[in-house]
């Protein structure tokens, strides 16, 4: 019902706030363990600039996403339309 609804939108919001702040800490790592005075194009300057790169895609990702959890979370996109709709039960 509504609680179930609010419980669920509650725990996925908490998930991707809690991803988004991991995948931040991963991404600050990574790109500080990129060796300025490793020589460019070489194994471990490549890896770790990969990881650097794809950390900040994922970090992204999951900001946006817990940016329209919480906009659900807190009822935006509800209007008096959408109420009226349901006839007042939803």
């Amino acid at each position: 019902s509504l609680r179930q609804g609010w419980v669920a939108s509650t725990a996925l919001m908490i998930f991707n706030i809690a991803a988004t702040v991991l995948y931040i800490t991963a991404f600050i790592a990574c790109a500080a363990a990129v060796d300025l005075t490793s020589l460019k194009g070489s194994r471990p300057y490549n890896q770790r600039a990969a990881a650097s790169f794809f950390a900040c895609l994922v970090m992204i990702a999951y900001g946006v996403s817990a940016f329209f959890s919480f906009q659900a979370w807190r009822g935006v996109g509800s209007n008096a339309a959408t109420s009226q709709m349901a006839g007042g039960y939803a």
